[in-house]
């Protein structure tokens, strides 16, 4: 067999493993955990957010509220890599508005949001963050194997030329290789 074919069948067992190992990853199996358990692990009903308008206060709120949850997640449960946006934890209710006040003078406006985290949120929680993990991996993946595919592909391609011209411009194939190799290596430094 000659160079070319090998590398072609090294890149084609590549691309193979990759597609492979992205459906094994799938989706989870989901487990029925049978009723639901609304029973609250953590609360916290007095945290404050000041701003110019509504708008800005509740934002400040609601900033403030998803700190003191991935904190309260870090201490005491298990810590999650994946932090939910503000509209995830309005749109779950996991943390609400309570109460708003408008200052007498009209300067600044008060916010008071509730945080909840109850069994059902929290497990909800761990599956998101499970999926984002997946995700990455899989992105870190994909970028792995492009690379290696790159660099193959770059390979065959030289020992393609140096099959055709019969040796007589080795020295500039042999540049033009360690050239493409060393873009390529730039190129995946860049992407992972």
């Amino acid at each position: 067999m000659r160079p070319s074919e090998w590398v072609s069948l090294l890149a084609l067992l590549f691309i193979a493993l990759g597609v492979r190992a992205q459906t094994e990853v799938g989706p989870s199996r989901h487990v029925d955990p049978g009723p639901a358990d609304d029973r609250v692990l953590w609360r916290k009903d007095d945290i404050k957010g000041y701003g110019v308008s509504h708008a800005d206060a509740r934002q400040m709120a609601f900033q403030v509220a998803s700190q003191e949850l991935l904190s309260y997640l870090e201490k005491n449960r298990t810590p999650i890599s994946w932090l939910p946006s503000l509209e995830y934890l309005e749109s779950r209710r996991i943390v609400r508005e309570i109460e708003q006040k408008k200052q007498p003078e009209g300067s600044y406006t008060e916010v008071t949001v509730r945080v909840e985290l109850t069994e059902e949120k929290y497990k909800e929680l761990l599956e998101r963050d499970r999926l984002n993990r997946v995700e990455v991996r899989q992105v870190w993946w994909m970028r792995f194997l492009a690379g290696i595919v790159a660099l193959l592909a770059v390979t065959a391609i030289y020992f393609r030329l140096e099959e055709i011209t019969r040796g007589y411009y080795s020295r500039r194939l042999r540049v033009a290789l360690v050239v493409c190799f060393a873009l390529v290596g730039l190129g995946w430094w860049l992407i992972l």
